[in-house]
């Protein structure tokens, strides 16, 4: 796992933003 979970939430959360 190189990418961490809150990683993948932060990132998730800008592309719904968008």
């Amino acid at each position: 796992m190189g990418i961490s979970p809150v990683y993948a939430i932060l990132v998730g959360a800008s592309v719904l933003k968008f």
